[in-house]
């Protein structure tokens, strides 16, 4: 190891330069310091070239040593700094990829905002002048509608005030010419009067014979005026009854229009009294809810509100008052293993508070929403709910047919009928879409007799559920086994359908048989009796077959018009007057 040490002390002292400066300084500082050693201690002069040897060593030894250290130091020191800057240099570049990468970052957030805000900026703008384009294009129609209704009110009054001046004129001038008939008549009797007696004998002969001829002529030229003046007087006549039937036909247009204002407030009224006997109802709805339990499960709910999204408002409303009461059964139709679990599902006395809330609704008008009977929808989701269907025996049913029943009692009533034929086929339409029939009842159906109510289209077993219009548009329809209350009511319900059908047909018949008979009879009548005078025979003839076909077109367009008031199905209307005028024919 020794040897080790000085072989690389030689290597060291070998490659350390030998001809510098500061190492020949230091050498000779070294050698009088131990000349200087030497002598103030006395060494022998014998041993001086030894110790001067070893103490050169010794130098040697330790100065190569401090250089050794100097220089690792000097290493060390170097590589410190060469690591140190190789680490900075890293970070450096790491901080100026990040300040790199977050710029980038900044100015692409920059560049996504001020597209996003452009785009938001665009679609709100788009979409106000979209509702700004709507409210002026209802805002313009408005108007024109209430400058053509003005136009036409004052075109009317001036046409009734430019008839009623022609009319004062018609009449002067037929008084005017009266007033100069009796005076021409009375001057002619007159002129008779004072004319000498005609000389019976016929021995005498006239000797005025000028005098006859002058009052021959004047007779005659008084004759040719009153003619004139009572053509005149005709014709002035004949344009009074022209003025005064288009003043009538005026006359009934503005008659019309009042019954229609009249009958519109009339339905404002009803509409008003509605209103408030359902804020009444609600109200006692809301206090009947105190006392009733009511519990309902998460599906329930949830199935619910999809259910609700679809229905329109005035269906809400009413589906809304009379849900609280029927919340008790409100469950999944399909879920059979929560029946038992119901608290209200056996209770009789709450059942039959909410079959009472529901005879009570269906007693009242509810009218029509979108074109879709409220009525029908609101039987159906009440027995959906009360899973009456599903039922082995209930009264509800019998309870619904009988109101019905009782309600179509008033027969001349065509728009009661018309409402519950509406409301009857509606829900009929959902029972078909909603009972699943098994393999007995499927048999009883293809024994059952066709209704007069069915196309060829309605009679194939795949139309009703088909058609999604059919049931109003609703989102799901249960499809539920049904039990023989349910396929009973369905009976019931098709044999009041028919029998509203029937009513309606025959109040149409017994309307219009007699005046088709009249048509009929009337020309026979004028032909036998007309031998005398033809002409005039015939005008009478046709004046009252034209009276009796005008009050068949009145009353077919009156029970038109309250067939589609009450949203009667256009196939329906099309089948009741065929088969009508196919009974009054034969």
């Amino acid at each position: 190891m020794v040897s080790m040490g000085g072989d690389r002390r030689r290597s060291a002292a070998i490659t350390r330069p030998q001809g510098s400066l500061a190492w020949r300084r230091l050498i000779a500082w070294l050698q009088l310091l131990l000349k200087g050693v030497v002598q103030r201690y006395g060494e022998v002069a014998r041993w001086r070239p030894a110790f001067l040897l070893f103490v050169a060593f010794l130098a040697q030894r330790g100065l190569r040593r401090a250089c050794l250290s100097w220089k690792e130091s000097r290493l060390r020191a170097d590589a410190a700094v060469t690591v140190q800057a190789a680490f900075r240099a890293m970070a450096a570049r790491r901080e100026l990829s990040l300040r790199r990468r977050t710029r980038a970052a900044v100015h692409i957030q920059a560049q996504w905002r001020a597209h996003m805000a452009a785009w938001d900026y665009l679609t709100t703008k788009r979409a106000a002048l979209i509702c700004q384009c709507a409210w002026r294009r209802c805002a313009a129609r408005i108007q024109l509608g209430k400058l053509r209704r003005a136009r036409i009110e004052k075109e009317r009054v001036e046409e009734m005030c430019r008839l009623r001046e022609m009319v004062d004129v018609l009449q002067q001038a037929v008084e005017d010419a009266e007033v100069r008939v009796i005076a021409e008549r009375e001057a002619a009797k007159k002129a008779i009067a004072e004319a000498p007696p005609v000389i019976k004998e016929k021995v005498v002969l006239v000797e005025d014979d000028e005098k006859v001829n002058s009052l021959t002529v004047e007779v005659g030229r008084l004759k040719d005026l009153l003619g004139a003046e009572m053509k005149a007087a005709f014709d002035a006549k004949k344009s009074l009854a022209e003025a005064e039937l288009r003043n009538e036909k005026l006359a009934r247009l503005l008659g019309v229009e009042e019954v229609k204002n009249k009958q519109l407030q009339d339905s404002l009224k009803r509409m008003e009294v509605k209103a408030s006997d359902l804020d009444e109802e609600n109200k006692m709805l809301r206090q009947a809810i105190a006392s009733i339990p009511a519990v309902r499960s998460q599906s329930n709910g949830n199935r619910d509100a999809s259910d609700l999204q679809a229905t329109p408002e005035s269906e809400k409303a009413v589906y809304y008052e009379v849900k609280p009461m029927i919340v008790d059964r409100g469950v999944d139709i399909h879920d059979k293993d929560n029946n038992a679990q119901l608290p209200g599902s056996n209770d009789p006395e709450a059942e039959k508070q909410q079959q009472e809330l529901l005879i009570k609704c269906i007693s009242e008008d509810l009218g029509f929403s979108i074109g879709r009977p409220i009525a029908a929808y609101l039987i159906y989701r009440c027995l959906i709910h009360w899973r009456s269907f599903e039922e082995d025996r209930t009264l509800v049913f019998d309870r619904i047919i009988q109101k019905i029943s009782g309600a179509i009692e008033a027969r001349d009533n065509n728009e009661t009928l018309a409402y519950w034929l509406s409301n009857s086929s509606t829900l009929l339409l959902l029972l078909q879409r909603t009972l699943k029939i098994n393999g007995a009842a499927a048999l009883a159906r293809q024994r059952r007799r066709t209704s007069p109510l069915k196309t060829p289209q309605e009679n194939q077993p795949d139309s009703p559920i088909s058609d999604g219009r059919l049931v109003g548009g609703l989102p799901e329809v249960y499809q539920v086994e049904a039990k023989y209350p349910a396929l009973a009511f369905k009976q019931q319900l098709t044999a009041l359908l028919e029998k509203v059908y029937g009513i309606i047909r025959h109040n149409l018949k017994k309307e219009l048989s007699p005046l088709l008979s009249l048509c009929i009879q009337a020309p026979r009548t004028f032909v036998g009796s007309s031998r005398g005078s033809c002409s005039q025979g015939t005008d009478l003839a046709q004046q009252a077959s034209m009276a009796h076909w005008q009050s068949i077109i009145e009353i077919l367009t009156n029970s038109l018009n309250v067939l589609k008031s009450n949203y009667v199905r256009s196939i329906t209307i099309v089948g009741l007057h065929t088969v009508l005028f196919k009974c009054t024919l034969n």
